[in-house]
């Protein structure tokens, strides 16, 4: 696997909690999120990796300072077409002032688009998923 996009060499087996598109579930596809593995913090995560299994590529998320993630879930755009065209959603905390936040990246890109405080703290290890609407009602 090429990790030139990565530039690290650190988490070559350090990751978990694979996650992918749900439409592509037992068909071929292309891309899959999983969580960096914290050394300082067990059983969070530092930031979240993008394998590309066409490409052979990993894109890395660059580490927050003090912050830790939980398994990100990917949420796909109304209406998308691509197989990463989404968002990966996840609580964070912040190991310095204990807060917790609930985090929101563009898919495609790992870029962080919304974080927002929590009223109470969410615990390491609080596993998550995400339902839509028309689940709901079948």
């Amino acid at each position: 696997m090429d990790n030139k996009e990565a530039n690290t060499t650190e988490y070559a087996s350090c990751v978990d909690f694979p996650s992918m598109n749900q439409d592509f579930v037992g068909r071929k596809h292309s891309y899959q999120w999983l969580g960096l593995i914290s050394h300082e913090q067990p059983g969070s995560y530092d930031a979240v990796v993008k394998v590309d299994f066409e490409k052979n590529t990993i894109l890395r998320q660059q580490k927050k300072q003090n912050m830790r993630y939980g398994e990100h879930f990917f949420v796909r755009r109304e209406q998308s077409k691509a197989e990463d065209d989404g968002f990966l959603v996840c609580f964070a905390t912040n190991v310095q002032t204990m807060k917790s936040y609930f985090r929101i990246c563009d898919a495609r890109t790992l870029e962080e688009l919304f974080l927002m405080q929590l009223p109470n703290r969410v615990p390491f290890g609080f596993h998550s998923t995400f339902v839509y609407e028309e689940q709901f009602v079948q």
